[in-house]
């Protein structure tokens, strides 16, 4: 306990700051006596020995849409989960991840998009040359997520067939139904019907909401459900799918590559560059940058476009457009989970959220190629970046943010100018001066004192004293909403990392 003597000042200087628990990946689909004792047995003993605030949990479009808009929630298992915490005294946190489970850093089973997004994304591609998921300048088509360039196409069909009951009782309520009135008295007619439509994907991510709300909303939401997070895009952030694991395509500290080849954003592009002037040449190189933007694995001084074009107009256009593409996306599904939520958002039983990758290698550099490529986009100067977009974005439509890489220090990421604690401070500063909300978790499993103390440091309100643009100072206020701990699994149940973790739990919630 010496070590955690230096951080006892804290106590009186750190807002209590709950502290969450990442569930396995595996949960949805783990043996059957596996998942009972998760929940009957370890869920209880690490809420039991840590004091923790609660637990997060992904839920999967590909596990719980496995045929359109037939929901189901594996087996009840999330049902129980939910009971389980509420028995608890707990709180849980919902991701509603609309991605590919699989490619990404720490991911250790494999959940596809459902089957039928997949069966029709590769049959628009083979029979009509229409690419509806994210795509590179290859033609490497990624399966992690729908291109949000997509995102009010009418692509997937649902045949619905059934037979109800249509009650009508006076002529009033048949105009409203636009139906021939009934005789007075009115009539039960049984009606069959067979009817195909079309929905978009925003289609589908809505009625999901929708279904979770139903299915889960009156039983569990303030009482235990308390957060839930939109997933838009790859691991629920949203970015880009510019740095995938699959295949080996990408590895650290590649700055990765654009993936903007798809059928609707590039007629997006070109509808956008006929208002502008460049000549052939500048569009060439920039507009997308096919042949000057370099590999997923190269640095930035191997891509000609990062080493000088990106800082042309012709090259700051094409990164705004980009940038600007995921904003839309991002405020389309902003705008659907606050419908889809609203009773329960508006009496302030749940709060609703949104992930944002922590890349933090070349950061240190002009071009943020890493960033760049994920569409975080930078203006010439630093003084506007897309964290300031996001900022904005969230705070419009009343939403956390949730980042990353809090366990970081400069100090053990030398390699690739990264900057982990620049880019926590950068986002600071734009939650802050949008006045948002700001939650946060560790990129990667760490078990040691030396990432719990960064981690409280980094939630000392005097870390809020740092320098804004126009020279105002931030405001001292608590930093964080909340920490969720990745996360849960064998190693994080051993004894003496069990007890290390309690103490940090007990140091952010001001128990300690």
């Amino acid at each position: 306990m010496r070590g955690w003597n230096i951080l006892r000042s804290f106590s009186r200087v750190v807002e209590s700051v709950p502290v969450y628990v990442m569930l396995p990946l595996e949960f949805p689909t783990m043996d059957e006596n596996e998942c009972r004792k998760l929940i009957e047995q370890t869920i209880p003993h690490v809420a039991g020995a840590t004091k923790c605030a609660g637990f997060m949990v992904d839920l999967w479009w590909g596990l719980c849409e496995q045929d359109p808009r037939k929901y189901a929630w594996c087996e009840d298992r999330y049902r129980s989960l939910f009971s389980m915490c509420q028995r608890l005294g707990v709180k849980c946190q919902v991701v509603l991840g609309f991605h590919k489970c699989g490619g990404n850093v720490g991911d250790s089973v494999t959940y596809e998009l459902p089957s039928w997004v997949l069966k029709r994304a590769r049959e628009l591609r083979e029979k009509e040359d229409t690419v509806i998921l994210y795509m590179d300048r290859h033609g490497y088509m990624s399966e992690e997520y729908i291109s949000c360039g997509a995102d009010e196409e009418k692509l997937f069909p649902v045949t619905s067939t059934g037979t109800g009951t249509q009650h009508t009782t006076s002529s009033d309520d048949s105009a409203q139904q636009g139906t021939e009135p009934e005789p007075a008295g009115g009539s039960d007619t049984a009606v069959s019907s067979t009817a195909t439509e079309m929905r978009s994907p925003l289609d589908c991510y809505e009625e999901f909401m929708r279904a979770f709300a139903k299915d889960f909303g009156d039983e569990f939401f303030g009482t235990v459900i308390h957060e839930i997070h939109i997933g838009m895009g790859p691991a629920s952030e949203l970015r880009y799918p510019s740095y995938p694991l699959t295949d080996g395509k990408w590895k650290f500290p590649g700055i990765g590559e654009f993936q903007c080849y798809d059928t609707f954003l590039m007629k997006d592009l070109e509808q956008a560059l006929a208002k502008q002037h460049f000549s052939e040449e500048q569009i060439r190189k920039c507009i997308p940058p096919r042949d000057t933007a370099g590999s997923y694995c190269d640095s930035p001084d191997q891509s000609e476009f990062f080493r000088s074009l990106y800082a042309t107009p012709e090259g700051r256009f094409f990164l705004k457009w980009y940038g600007n593409k995921l904003l839309e996306h991002g405020e389309r599904l902003l705008i659907i989970a606050n419908t889809c939520f609203h009773q329960y958002v508006s009496d302030r039983r749940v709060r609703l959220g949104v992930k944002v990758a922590g890349i933090h290698w070349w950061f240190k550099t002009p071009s943020h190629a890493a960033e760049m490529t994920a569409g975080y986009y930078h203006t010439a100067d630093d003084s506007w970046t897309m964290y300031d977009g996001i900022a904005a974005l969230l705070r419009k439509h009343g939403f956390i943010w949730n980042f990353t890489c809090y366990e970081m220090r400069d100090s053990e990421q030398r390699m690739a100018k990264c900057s982990p604690e620049g880019l926590v401070n950068r986002v600071r500063i734009a939650a802050q001066k949008h006045g948002v909300a700001l939650a946060a978790e560790n990129a990667l499993p760490r078990y040691d004192r030396k990432a719990y103390k960064q981690i409280v440091a980094q939630a000392k309100p005097s870390s809020w004293g740092v320098s804004l643009p126009f020279g105002k100072k931030a405001e001292s206020r608590k930093t964080l909403c909340g920490f969720t701990y990745l996360r849960l699994g064998p190693d994080l149940m051993q004894a003496n990392n069990l007890r290390e973790f309690a103490n940090f739990v007990g140091w952010m919630q001001g128990t300690k």
